[in-house]
């Protein structure tokens, strides 16, 4: 058994150090920061015109309902809308992006989830009916949790 362990991780670890080697040697091979400049990028932008804004809030909400850190989107659109349209854009997305992921759990899972853990979640979901607003208050405040598990989470309590 531990030479199982031992062999599991030593396979985990090679297919890590393979995937960062392809990803290096695929950036390198496709001289992909050349191509993804300042200019470039404008250039592509333009394209959208005006559903630009649109554009990126079906890809961010696309990505967080794939559970994809939202934060990365949210720099992104500080850089293509600037400081005060970014900020605007990014909060527009993470509330629509939140309320889906809440409907969407709220409506698959919470029976699967309450069958599951039982006597636990009844008695975790009574603490959060409680002190709800601190317990989401004190979840967000953590950078730990991705904000699409803590929106899944809030939705099965």
């Amino acid at each position: 058994m531990f030479r199982s362990k031992n062999r599991n991780l030593i396979i985990k670890i090679f297919l890590i150090l393979t995937a960062i080697l392809s990803i290096i040697y695929l950036y390198n091979y496709f001289d992909i920061s050349e191509k993804i400049s300042q200019e470039n990028l404008e250039i592509y932008l333009k394209k959208f015109g005006y559903w630009l804004p649109f554009a990126y809030l079906g890809i961010f909400i696309g990505a967080m309902l794939l559970n994809l850190p939202c934060s990365v989107f949210l720099i992104t659109a500080g850089t293509i809308f600037g400081p005060l349209w970014g900020t605007f854009w990014g909060i527009i997305g993470c509330v629509i992006a939140s309320t889906l992921i809440f409907l969407m759990a709220r409506k698959v899972e919470y029976k699967s989830i309450k069958e599951k853990f039982g006597d636990k979640w009844a008695t975790f979901d009574k603490r959060v009916e409680e002190n709800g607003f601190l317990y989401i208050t004190l979840i967000r405040a953590v950078p730990v949790f991705s904000f699409a598990m803590i929106s899944y989470a809030s939705a099965v309590t």
